[in-house]
């Protein structure tokens, strides 16, 4: 809101509306803002400020400043950015004034046949897209103006109106001018790189009494929810299967002995008759049977195509077994309609390439020991598992004990997120009264995990607040961060420097190459301070090269190193610099205005 503020404030088009345009309805002539007369004790509660002994109406800017926020309608009543606002509306009616005043010292001529014409142009006064006298009447009525009034306001507007067009509209572009858009199409390559909260160096230590006073200074944002620790055994299919190895020779002896895997699969060819009604069905059936083989299969069929042996046509035949190529089967029903299947061809099964079928084989052989191994475990932590405590199970089973870290009922991370073994945890089993049982589990399997569990409770709490000593690895990363935090910027600007000064990119890493345009940034891979930065630096003279960088964020920085400029393509820009000439000739014009004039405010703002 700030940028639009600060924007709308130096735009040309919002100072030329604010400066010359009258809006119909609020009357914002000379006199509608201006209170004329001698100066008086109450000048504060009156007016907002005097220009050269002549009061601006408290009452105009207060109805200029709440249609201003009527239009804002994400500022609030205490938004400090409504002081920003009100400082930019005196301004402009100010500037208003400073224009009028000038139009009118310098006698300017508007004749009443020109006020009537633009009275009559004026929308508001127009009934079914005419002029209305009636409305006309009515409307000033209702804003307590007499048309003596309006009309003197009118053309005191029109006055200024036709000053400004005389002075700001006439200036013009010479086409050398025109040499400056080389420069708006400017292109320049750069080359690319992240600096962030690792890359700084320095002494960013932390004393025992610093992490000890964040700590107590923020003990509530240490709390935790209900939580409990764990020791536990496991038999772990996935770890067994990962450490198996299967070498060349298994998998070669696997494939030489044909095993399930290194065979295609046997697939038969099918064809397919329809008919309607069984009589029909039956006559195809007795005329192919009566044919020999040969005969048979040249009979045009609709394709089914291939299937496996033992495939889904399977369930279309019923009992019935096409084996040998030719043959046909009875007609079947299916919902109405009789179908006659026909064998066409067979491809028998046929040892399939090595190379294809490898990644298949060691599969299975890695599958197959995993399995052998897993459940030789399984018995012996079985055998083991009826043992009084957890160390006699382990030392039975052969599995080492395991200790598991705090683990919270939404746990995301530890054994716990399996739900068998989270039911089991958290029951009356595990706690009562606030505190472990010391039972130790049966075998629990989790099927997510493929593995299966024995486990006993050795801690619980109750939500609560972390002890110092099990969050200050955390503090101590914390403040170093945050000293790094504080220093980013300045690092930042001297690595720039260093850069720049060396002419070497020292330890930095440039290794994207983009090239870009001044107002393109279509990609998006730099934010537009960045690309605005690349534009506003200037290579050095010698190398032709610069350093430069934008900061992101707190944490982020963007390091470039400038390599080619290369001036746009020379366009016709007149246009758009005559705009910016007529915003220059009016800040010159209000500026030297401003200069001669005695201006007080009768608020601080």
């Amino acid at each position: 809101m700030m940028e639009k503020l600060r924007t709308a404030a130096n735009s040309l088009i919002i100072k030329i509306i604010f400066g010359l345009i009258i809006v119909a309805f609020i009357f914002t002539g000379f006199g509608s803002f201006l209170d004329f007369g001698p100066n008086i004790e109450n000048d504060k509660q009156l007016y907002i400020a005097k220009i050269n002994g002549e009061g601006i109406s408290r009452a105009a800017y207060e109805k200029e400043l709440q249609m201003a926020l009527k239009n804002s309608k994400n500022l609030s009543e205490n938004d400090p950015l409504i002081k920003e606002l009100s400082q930019s509306i005196i301004s402009n009616l100010i500037n208003d004034v400073l224009s009028y005043e000038l139009a009118d010292s310098l006698d300017l001529n508007i004749s009443d046949e020109q006020v009537k014409n633009q009275i009559r142009q004026q929308d508001i006064f127009f009934v079914n897209g005419a002029f209305n006298q009636e409305r006309y009447l009515n409307i000033l009525a209702l804003a307590n103006y007499t048309p003596d009034a309006y009309a003197n306001g009118l053309r005191s507007a029109m006055k200024k109106n036709q000053l400004l067009d005389a002075l700001i509209s006439t200036n013009f572009v010479i086409p050398k001018d025109s040499d400056i858009s080389a420069l708006f199409n400017q292109t320049r390559t750069v080359y690319l790189s992240n600096y962030g909260l690792s890359n700084v160096e320095g002494d960013f230590s932390v004393s025992d009494e610093e992490i000890k006073e964040y700590y107590n200074q923020n003990k509530q944002s240490f709390n935790h929810p209900t939580r409990l620790k764990m020791e536990y055994l496991i038999n772990p299919y996935p770890e067994i299967k990962n450490k198996v190895m299967i070498s060349n020779s298994m998998v070669e002896q696997y494939y030489a002995d044909g095993k399930p895997g290194t065979m295609s699969l046997a697939k038969q060819s099918f064809s397919i008759l329809s008919f309607n009604s069984l009589a029909k069905a039956n006559a195809e059936y007795k005329k192919l049977m009566a044919m020999k083989t040969k005969n048979r299969l040249n009979v045009k069929m609709d394709d089914l195509g291939w299937f496996n042996k033992d495939d889904q046509i399977v369930s279309l035949l019923g009992n019935q077994k096409l084996t040998a190529v030719g043959s046909i089967s009875k007609p079947i029903n299916q919902s109405g309609r009789y179908y006659i299947v026909r064998l066409d061809k067979i491809k028998e099964a046929q040892k399939l390439p090595l190379n294809y079928v490898r990644g298949n084989i060691i599969e299975l052989l890695k599958t197959e020991e995993a399995n052998k191994i897993y459940n030789e475990q399984q018995i012996r932590l079985e055998k083991a598992a009826k043992l009084p405590t957890i160390d006699e199970i382990s030392k039975a089973s052969g599995l080492p004990v395991i200790q598991s870290k705090w683990t919270t009922e939404n746990e995301l991370y530890s054994i716990g997120r399996f739900p068998t073994i989270h039911d089991i945890i958290f029951s009356d089993l595990m706690i009562k009264d606030g505190k472990p049982t010391n039972t130790i589990s049966d075998i629990i399997y989790a099927p997510e995990y493929q593995s299966s569990f024995i486990i006993q409770v050795t801690d619980y709490q109750e939500p609560g607040i972390k002890d110092l000593e099990e969050v200050k690895d955390d503090i101590k990363d914390f403040l170093i961060a945050k000293k790094k935090k504080e220093n980013f910027a300045i690092d930042v600007e001297n690595i720039i420097a260093k850069m720049n000064k060396e002419q070497s990119a020292g330890n930095v890493q440039f290794v994207q190459r983009a090239t870009f345009s001044r107002n393109n940034n279509s990609n998006k891979l730099l934010n537009q301070d960045t690309i605005d930065k690349i534009f506003s630096v200037v290579p050095d003279p010698k190398t032709g090269e610069v350093f430069g960088g934008t900061i992101e964020n707190d944490i982020n920085a963007r390091l470039f190193v400038l390599t080619s400029i290369k001036d746009g393509q020379i366009t016709d820009i007149s246009n758009q610099l005559q705009l910016d000439y007529m915003g220059f000739n009016y800040d010159y014009i209000i500026d030297d205005l401003r200069s001669h004039a005695k201006i007080e405010m009768m608020d601080d703002n």
